[in-house]
């Protein structure tokens, strides 16, 4: 019965480490399998020692056809023996993983914590608590260590943790107050209960990596050191500890660095530039948490190159997971959904070669349009921008707009000979994205202004004219 006492002991001390109120409902995520059974038997017992109002939830994945049924029916008839409230539910993951392009892990996942929110509200509780061990904490250690993860990785799982559902806003508190047991702890504590667990064979199907990790890695390192497990658990804990610290600074950082903007964020390249690199990580973290909804697939490469493009020249842009792309200006690096990306674009979309009205409206796709008129020198713009002054004698050319070609070359005002436009375009600092879409105007001479930069050196105005062609671009509206 020791045994027995110091397991509930220790689960209600993990309910209390992750701030959980034993007088207000929570509800057990019940699988069938050892953990959650222990997890479930130990709640009960503080049910009727402290009076913890718990609701059992079921969900049944449908992947292993009649012993997932069996399963369910398992948990339903377990409940019922330890008189605890039943929650069931059940979802097709094969097919949501085929629908949206996921992995069975990860549909399953998604799926599951959906309908334990459901349940939580349903139940009007303050969290969800899930059976993880130690063993579950040493294995996602390790994994998060292979796939290239940083300190965050590192760390592990937490006791306490807000996960966001579906994308929409919505978060579910998550509690994990096994992660200081064994698993074998948990095994035995069924055992003298009274209670025969259901073992899931796929947990032994070592084609999914955490899998592959049980059955052959941990064994092997168990021979180096019997307590690797325990031992991968402190430096989780000790990193942590680590993170905590460096998360505090970054949140400060994160509000200084961070804005919004259409359909993603902004992110200051001069206050990235201020931090130290662990800081800064963590504010990209921040980033792309807020815009994606969860850090999901981002790994510490991801994290490097993230920085790289943070800090680095305008123009440069980098795909990351979730369908998310990072593109740097001048002062900042935007983040969004690729097609979010351009809702900001001041550039029409592609433009096919179509000869310029001089003067007239010329109209491009997307709503755009180009206005050229003759005026006086009395108010010269300074030709930069999305109004060009141009040498008056162009009017009597055969103008033409385009996007840009390979081999292009342009002659910028004020410098000493052409350039490559595609240098030209990458040292102004516009977005890779944007490049194609920049119109240029040409006469026979060449590119005479490349629309939102520069004008020709060839094409400036000589005031003692006293004319010059006016050339505007407009956007939609």
């Amino acid at each position: 019965m020791a045994t027995i006492d110091r397991f509930s002991k220790a689960v209600e001390a993990g309910l209390c480490r992750a701030s959980i109120d034993l007088s207000r409902p929570l509800v057990i995520a019940f699988s069938g399998g050892p953990d959650s059974s222990a997890l479930l038997l130990a709640c009960a017992t503080l049910r009727a020692g402290a009076g913890l109002e718990i609701v059992a939830a079921h969900f049944n994945h449908r992947l292993r056809g009649a012993e997932s049924d069996r399963d369910a029916a398992y948990a339903e008839a377990t409940c019922c023996r330890l008189g605890v409230e039943y929650d069931a539910g059940a979802g097709d993951v094969s097919g949501y993983a085929r629908d949206t392009g996921t992995s069975l892990e990860a549909a399953a996942r998604e799926l599951r914590y959906e309908f334990l929110s459901q349940a939580a509200d349903r139940a009007g509780a303050q969290a969800v608590a899930t059976g993880h061990t130690l063993d579950d904490q040493a294995e996602t250690i390790l994994l998060n260590i292979v796939r290239g993860a940083g300190l965050r990785g590192v760390a592990g799982m937490r006791h306490a943790v807000d996960l966001p559902i579906s994308g929409d806003g919505r978060r579910l508190r998550v509690v994990r107050p096994m992660l200081a047991l064994r698993r074998s702890e948990a095994v035995r504590y069924c055992q003298e209960r009274g209670l025969e667990p259901l073992i899931d064979r796929s947990n032994a199907d070592t084609k999914f990596p955490r899998n592959r990790l049980r059955v052959e890695a941990i064994p092997a390192l168990e021979s180096i050191n019997p307590a690797v497990a325990e031992a991968i658990y402190r430096l989780g804990q000790s990193a942590q500890g680590d993170f905590e610290v460096i998360d505090e600074l970054a949140r400060g950082a994160a509000e200084a660095a961070i804005s919004a903007s259409d359909g993603g964020v902004a992110i200051s390249k001069t206050r990235i530039r201020g931090l130290h690199k662990a800081v800064a990580r963590r504010v990209m973290m921040c980033a792309y948490e807020s815009v994606a909804g969860t850090l999901e697939g981002l790994s510490g490469v991801h994290l490097e190159d993230m920085l790289e493009v943070g800090c680095g020249r305008a123009g440069a842009s980098l795909d990351l997971p979730g369908g998310l792309v990072m593109v740097s200006d001048r002062e900042s690096v935007r983040l969004a959904l690729a097609e979010d990306l351009d809702s900001d674009c001041p550039y029409p979309p592609w433009v096919a070669e179509q000869s310029l009205k001089t003067p007239g409206e010329t109209h491009l796709a997307g709503g755009f349009r180009l206005v050229a008129q003759e005026q006086g020198v009395e108010s010269l713009e300074a030709g930069r921008g999305y109004t060009a002054m141009l040498a008056p004698w162009l009017v009597e050319q055969p103008l033409v707009v385009r996007s840009r070609r390979a081999g292009d070359r342009f002659h910028p005002l004020g410098a000493s000979g052409p350039v490559k436009l595609q240098d030209f375009l990458v040292n102004a600092g516009v977005p890779r994205r944007w490049r194609d879409r920049v119109p240029l105007v040409e006469s026979p001479a060449g590119i005479a202004w490349v629309a939102g930069q520069r004008p020709a050196e060839w094409a400036r105005v000589d005031p003692s004219l006293g004319r010059a062609l006016r050339i505007e671009l407009f956007g939609p509206g």
